[in-house]
């Protein structure tokens, strides 16, 4: 199955190890089909860098989502099949409307934050400045949370995005509860503010959806730590007993990660026996997620 991957990476985003395409990109608000920026992206020896034309503040690439018609409308790439999962390479704001219903909606989206600080511990580790540098401070659309699309959802979000993301939630789905994954290993910074020990995630079903488990799998809180950066080079992968744990939380049989990152969402769904469908932008991120996904099924 690795030959497949490789043979498709190749496809998408040029030879391993060094990525190089310039693409059009769409403003939010620009008319479909429009295309207005031209943004160069790069990837050298696992380094992964975008122009400031490519940042996802308020920009839609059209690069890996498709193929655009005459109609303006964005037909999805044939995705990655390892087992019960599909995995596309893309932009989720494009591919996810044409890509059905699903049980669940499970997923860590950028998180809308000032990445500024950090001081001497910022200068040492290299995480904020990737998340930064990836527009993971960029925050999401909250629109792509739809009750039409998804019974459920469970979704990451930063302290200072509940006030947004808890109304429309509450406004769609018949209930939601606030969670906590309360970390041993919190970064020691705090930046005029409180140290990042919790990260919020927040569960919202409609009727026949709502959370699973035994009781003591019913919990709301977790306690683990944070995974290391280098284990899969990415900023914000979440712990896998984590989503482990929100996968058993989850009625049905079918999961969505539009924001996939790595894939930890869909090593936990393929090992617990659900359909997957997970869409990342970055290349890099995409073939890692896939190799883990293909260890997992």
């Amino acid at each position: 199955m690795l030959g497949s991957i490789s043979t498709w990476s190749r496809c998408a985003v040029g030879r391993a190890g060094h990525i190089r395409w310039s693409t059009g990109v769409r403003h939010a608000g620009s008319p479909r089909g429009a295309r207005d920026t031209t943004a160069s992206c790069s990837t050298v020896a696992g380094e992964w860098s975008c122009s400031p034309a490519d940042r996802r503040c308020g920009v839609r690439s059209f690069v890996q989502s498709g193929t655009l018609a005459e109609d303006g409308a964005v037909h999805p790439l044939e995705p990655v099949r390892i087992g019960r999962a599909e995995l596309y390479c893309g932009d989720a704001y494009e591919l996810l409307p044409a890509l059905g219903r699903f049980d669940a909606l499970v997923t860590d989206p950028p998180y809308d934050f000032k990445a500024t600080g950090g001081g001497e511990f910022r200068k040492v580790r290299g995480g904020m400045d990737q998340i930064v540098a990836e527009g993971l401070d960029c925050g999401f659309d909250i629109k792509i949370i739809d009750p039409l699309q998804f019974s459920s959802v469970i979704v990451f979000a930063h302290n200072d995005q509940l006030h947004r993301l808890l109304p429309h939630l509450a406004g769609m789905f018949r209930r939601y509860a606030v969670c906590i994954w309360r970390k041993s290993n919190p970064m020691p910074v705090a930046n005029r503010h409180y140290q990042p020990d919790l990260e919020f995630y927040v569960h919202a079903w409609l009727e026949g959806f709502h959370p699973d488990g035994a009781m003591v799998e019913k919990r709301r809180s977790w306690d683990g730590k944070a995974a290391p950066r280098k284990d899969f080079n990415h900023p914000t992968v979440k712990p896998l007993d984590l989503m482990r744990k929100i996968i058993v939380n989850t009625a049905g049989n079918s999961v969505c990660d539009p924001f996939m990152g790595t894939g930890t969402t869909g090593v936990a769904a393929i090992e617990k026996g659900r359909r997957f469908v997970g869409i990342e932008h970055n290349p890099r991120h995409f073939e890692t997620a896939c190799r883990r996904i293909e260890a997992a099924a």
